[in-house]
């Protein structure tokens, strides 16, 4: 007991500090601890809002002159999005006007812009981690002495969301600061407005007859003859996280949709065509209408988020849903857009929403790490775009043409691990058969790949999966690629990554022409040995999922140990072509 009472006075003084404290204008945030300088522009106010009209009354009227006006109507975030305009003011009223927005029932947030023109802006809220649940107290204690209000616990990774109204002693960004320098939590997180837009471009066709990405003239993704093997499992899961899938599709009847949520509100699901078109690459029915999916027998998670002018925790919160209810793999087809302004998207991050992608690529699926698959960008960039570009771990994947070079508007560079078809991709666009563009539709169908790998075997790791996709990728137009030596998984290129995704390489792996030295471990699904090579040190370990197949010219010197597993999920096989009769090796 006594300990108890001594803990709430330390809290009591320590929430006092805040009331005494002279609020400056904060030009810095924290991230991970490090504190980030930035400049802020409070002449320029983003409003959320329902509307508009009334808050440019107000506005102007404040401002006592005409000057007051609707500067960007959401060029930055979304082209549907009507409730959200930014207003140019006089920087010495830009406090009195936040307040007087702020208590407007029609305003979701207001925000202050990071750079002048920028389309970063702060938003009302702001996310704070404690050490332990057990300082809940200690934040109750701050939100009553700040006049903030705690909206809810994340319920995971001790986050919890405030938000700051027209009472309280600052906005969010100058909050998350006093309360990370209290030192009595250990992270905050303001809520930037990411804009994570959709990462598409608009169809061109109202009609497209040929799936070059499945069955091309000159190259596709070689899906065709996996169709043998899997067609994709219902136990295997794929959270796409993105603006809405439309579930009504009749190209989508046949689809298991689980565990669907929405990360704004328990009211029903949005639809919006991107997301549906997502879904129509990896998952259409086959022998039904007039596209085919890559893994019609596969399930999918509708985790819905309008993904502009959004909160950074609902982006999370769909993120960690897809975790806790087991998705295999995440297809995320979305990020900030550096191109609109590439400085700030280099230092303006979210230490949540890394986190959360963290705890999918590590612990998800019991450990074993979800695939966590993100579209490149489409502005034609080096970089790629935030938050693909954090996280060596990622799928990332880029976007070519049917000819096999890279498209044009596909960012690329070292972030950039495999390529997909992404120009003249045939989905469902308004409910139609329509051609489509952008690296949002490459990332698909890796994320398929992906889903058929572990549809054949639900127990490889996440390493695993991606190891599988990239070592098989075709090297494709060698001359755009220039592929050069890598440590990992053979050649890659700046410009296309490891290769174009093959699906019957990925899982039909054939390792040829290779000699081993020593210790080695060969892993794959279906795995084939051609014209490989021991020397008297070597030590091979072969683990296949189904089939091993060893062809002529295994040359393993007699007393060298070679091993092989094979994963008790099938009818597995194991065949030796060995060179006859007189076979100097006795391999067995």
């Amino acid at each position: 007991m006594k300990r108890y009472l001594l803990y709430i006075v330390f809290v009591v003084i320590t929430a006092t500090s805040i009331s005494g404290q002279t609020i400056q204008d904060s030009t810095y945030y924290y991230f991970k601890g490090e504190k980030i300088t930035i400049p802020i522009d409070r002449s320029l106010i983003t409003v959320s809002c329902t509307d508009s009209d009334a808050l440019k009354r107000v506005v102007t009227s404040m401002s006592g002159t005409n000057r007051a006006s609707i500067k960007v109507s959401d060029n930055f975030t979304t082209k549907n999005n009507k409730n959200t305009c930014t207003f140019q003011v006089d920087i010495d009223k830009s406090a009195d006007i936040v307040k007087a927005l702020q208590s407007m029932k029609h305003v979701n947030y207001v925000g202050y812009h990071i750079w002048p023109d920028s389309p970063i802006h702060t938003t009302s809220r702001f996310g704070v981690k404690l050490h332990n649940l057990s300082d809940t107290i200690i934040l109750k204690q701050f939100a009553l002495q700040s006049n903030t209000k705690i909206i809810r616990h994340e319920g995971w990774g001790n986050w919890f969301t405030l938000e700051v109204t027209s009472e309280s002693i600052a906005d969010a960004l100058i909050c998350s600061n006093i309360f990370y320098e209290s030192g009595n939590f250990k992270a905050v997180d303001p809520y930037f407005n990411f804009c994570f837009d959709s990462q598409s471009y608009t169809p061109t066709d109202s009609r497209y007859s040929d799936q070059w990405a499945i069955d091309g003239v000159d190259i596709d993704i070689n899906v065709k003859d996996v169709w043998g093997l899997t067609k994709g499992a219902q136990n295997i899961k794929i959270a796409i996280i993105d603006n809405g899938i439309n579930e009504n599709l009749s190209e989508l009847s046949s689809v298991n949709f689980v565990n669907s949520y929405n990360t704004v509100s328990n009211t029903g699901f949005p639809t919006n065509n991107h997301a549906s078109a997502i879904a129509g690459i990896i998952a259409a029915d086959h022998n039904h209408g007039e596209i085919v999916g890559i893994v019609p027998n596969i399930s999918l998670m509708n985790i819905y988020n309008p993904m502009t002018s959004t909160y950074i925790n609902e982006i999370t919160s769909g993120i960690m849903w897809a975790v806790n209810n087991g998705a295999d793999i995440l297809n995320c087809s979305w990020g900030a857009h550096p191109s609109k302004f590439e400085i700030g998207y280099n230092i303006i991050r979210s230490e949540q929403l890394e986190e959360a992608l963290d705890s999918a690529l590590y612990q998800g699926r019991s450990g074993k790490g979800c695939v966590v698959v993100f579209a490149s960008g489409n502005n034609g960039d080096f970089n790629c775009i935030y938050p693909a570009n954090y996280n060596s771990d990622l799928l990332v994947v880029g976007s070519i043409y049917k000819t096999g070079l890279r498209d044009s508007i596909s960012n690329y560079g070292a972030t950039v691990d495999v390529v997909a078809p992404g120009d003249s991709v045939l989905t469902y666009w308004d409910n139609i058969p329509s051609n489509v563009r952008g690296t949002s539709f490459a990332a698909p169908h890796v994320a398929a790949v992906a889903g058929m790998i572990l549809s054949l075997d639900e127990n490889l790791t996440r390493e695993q999966v991606v190891r599988y996709i990239e070592r098989s990728a075709q090297k494709i137009n060698l001359e755009q690629g220039t592929y050069e030596n890598t440590l990992i998984n053979g050649i890659s290129s700046l410009q296309l990554g490891y290769g174009l995704v093959d699906a019957n390489r990925a899982i039909n792996t054939e390792f040829k022409d290779m000699n081993f030295t020593g210790i080695s471990i060969i892993d794959g699904i279906n795995i084939f040995l051609e014209n490989v090579t021991c020397d008297f040190t070597a030590g091979v370990e072969v683990r296949g999922s189904k089939d091993v197949i060893l062809k002529r010219s295994v040359d393993i010197p007699y007393g060298v140990p070679l091993l092989i597993n094979t994963t008790p999920l099938f009818d597995n096989q194991f065949y030796i072509n060995p060179y006859g009769p007189n076979d100097p090796y006795g391999v067995e």
